[in-house]
């Protein structure tokens, strides 16, 4: 019984943070024609993931393996869409629009206007020069966001959020600027859609 409170816990801690950096993702989506992979380390409460990144203008695709089970997470913050898609069950499930407004319709201004926004200065990360920024977003939730943005890129190399619900540390390494096919960013044909209750605000 404990092994699956602890469980449910980690899914639960899992969901949440996803939904963080779902978010923070799509506020951050890039303004430029950035084309690029990296391999991404993430760590949540202190359990470390490892995944693939690619990205595509406002395109996004994020490849890992989670809970046992390989996990693609496809963005496209022009046509506000979003997926979590599940290979191994051949199933996908549109993302929620997690708290802090329509995250979705979300840009750089945006964030902006929903948490106070302090320069840190530059530093330099992987190989890539960076502005660093730390938000303290206005609302009830208490998160906190300290960004590394590539200036080349325009998109968040290490990015630390803090959530009183979970916290994560997201960081970019061995990129690599190349071309990239559509196809990467379109949901698979022949999945089947997959709903959790109590989640409102999905796309199609």
């Amino acid at each position: 019984k404990k092994e699956e409170i602890m469980e449910k816990k980690n899914q639960k801690r899992w969901v949440t943070c996803m939904g963080i950096l779902l978010t923070a993702l799509l506020f951050t989506a890039p303004c430029l024609a950035a084309e690029f992979t990296a391999d991404m380390v993430m760590n949540t409460g202190g359990r470390v993931m490892h995944g693939k990144v690619f990205v595509k203008g406002h395109k996004f695709r994020q490849e890992m393996k989670a809970m046992g089970q390989k996990q693609i997470m496809i963005l496209d913050s022009d046509k506000k869409t979003g997926w979590m898609v599940m290979p191994d069950a051949r199933m996908y499930m549109p993302m929620p629009q997690f708290g802090m407004g329509n995250a979705a319709q979300a840009d750089h201004k945006e964030l902006e206007k929903k948490a106070t926004k302090k320069y840190l200065g530059k530093e330099k990360i992987n190989g890539y020069k960076c502005k660093k920024y730390r938000f303290v977003y206005k609302d009830s939730s208490g998160t906190k966001m300290t960004q590394w943005i590539s200036t080349k890129l325009d998109y968040p190399i290490k990015m630390i959020i803090e959530s009183p619900q979970g916290g994560m540390v997201r960081e970019l390494k061995n990129i690599k600027e190349t071309k990239l096919s559509n196809s990467l960013f379109t949901l698979p044909a022949g999945y089947q859609k997959m709903n959790i209750p109590g989640m409102s605000g999905t796309n199609q």
